[in-house]
């Protein structure tokens, strides 16, 4: 006659617990564990409004950003209230134009991380030039390097 009990085989049984223990761990470390995620820029930035004055000429209200006590002002609505001639590319990538004659041009490049005038370039780094959908961002300093604008940000009164 043939033994018709079932033998348990205790093996076989842990090797499909642990394999299933394992995996759901596994299933469970993936979801459920919180990791840092990295993202393009190191900061927020803040929109905020600012008054920006400037000698002999008046004041006007821009939309800035800004980024640990750091302004960052539109580049073609500082050079609109100035009065120099600049183009914002398309993809708002770029602005382009001239200061006081044709021969004076410049451009501010976010592509390139540069900002090229008369022969000169200035290279920035990934965070002094921030594009959202609506404009270009340049960090206050560089507007001294470029049209000579000396920039200084009054966090108290929200001026420039």
């Amino acid at each position: 006659m043939q033994d018709c009990s079932l033998r348990f085989n205790y093996k076989a049984f842990i090797n499909k617990v642990s394999v299933l223990q394992i995996t759901a761990s596994f299933f469970f470390i993936i979801i459920l564990y919180p990791y840092n995620s990295f993202s393009q820029d190191k900061c927020e930035y803040e929109e905020i409004s600012v008054t920006l004055f400037v000698q002999g000429i008046g004041a006007s209200e821009v939309t800035a950003l800004i980024c640990n006590r750091e302004i960052y002002l539109p580049v073609n609505n500082v050079f609109d209230f100035l009065k120099i001639k600049n183009t914002v590319s398309q993809g708002i990538d770029s602005v382009t134009g001239f200061f006081i004659n044709p021969e004076a041009t410049f451009c501010i490049d976010r592509g390139s991380k540069s900002i090229h005038y008369q022969g000169k370039v200035i290279n920035l780094k990934s965070d002094d030039l921030v594009r959202t959908e609506t404009n270009l961002f340049l960090k206050s300093e560089f507007f001294g390097d470029v049209c000579g604008l000396m920039c200084n940000f009054n966090f108290r009164s929200l001026s420039v």
